[in-house]
């Protein structure tokens, strides 16, 4: 016989331990992904994924995206000043970034951003279920709006650090851009090409960070930048 009040208590309690389980399990996945780039030797100390965990109570999750050919370590001071304040902090290492032996200039594509991001979501989402965010800075900038797009992504807050929507026009003028994402855009009908103004970057890789912009609706972050 169960006593009035025992199923709401006990829906309760299952809700609680499926919420530790979720953070135990991206708890875990999120440190093999640590350990698995710091026991490669390709890849470059700057670059390696972190994980800055809170030493107390924890009150959220936040996933740090750097930008298009930075290192993780652009975001390991806020990282760490998040812990302290009782984040985890999450910030992996983008595709094709700070592989020793690899090509000198970085050209992920957008499904290969797609699926950095989500991943880097997916984690943050669950280590602190319903108090989780994205910071991202740039190109980082854009994949964290893009994120906000995504209807199976439940990210609570959101900071855009200099997103890079597009180029300055007086850089790329409009033309030249849709002559960029046609070319060197999901087709990709012409090899790869370095940009000129950087030296770790193509425009095929410009053209990735780009769709992906491209492709965000114009109020789909807007909702979580308002204060609630």
């Amino acid at each position: 016989m169960i006593r009035r009040g025992a199923a709401p208590i006990q829906a309760a309690c299952a809700t609680i331990m499926t919420m530790n389980q979720q953070t135990t399990s991206a708890l875990a996945n999120a440190r093999q992904n640590v350990e698995a780039d710091a026991c490669d030797q390709r890849v470059m100390p700057a670059f390696r994924t972190r994980l800055f965990e809170p030493q107390h109570s924890v009150v959220g999750a936040v996933l740090l995206l750097p930008g298009y050919t930075s290192p993780t370590d652009q975001f390991a001071d806020l990282a760490q000043i998040l812990a302290d304040r009782g984040y985890y902090a999450y910030i992996p290492r983008a595709p094709r970034h700070g592989v020793v032996d690899g090509p000198l200039r970085i050209a992920p594509t957008a499904p290969e951003l797609q699926a950095y991001a989500r991943s880097g979501a997916d984690i943050v989402m669950r280590l602190c279920p319903g108090s989780s965010g994205a910071i991202g800075l740039s190109g980082g900038a854009v994949l964290a709006a893009w994120l906000t797009a995504q209807s199976d992504i439940q990210l609570n807050r959101l900071l855009l650090l200099n997103p890079f929507l597009e180029p300055a026009r007086r850089l790329v003028p409009k033309w030249r851009l849709h002559l960029l994402l046609a070319i060197y855009g999901t087709q990709r009908w012409l090899p790869d090409r370095p940009d000129p103004t950087h030296e770790a970057r193509t425009f095929a890789g410009l053209a990735s960070y780009l769709l992906l912009a491209r492709s965000i609706p114009d109020n789909s972050y807007l909702y979580i930048l308002t204060p609630h």
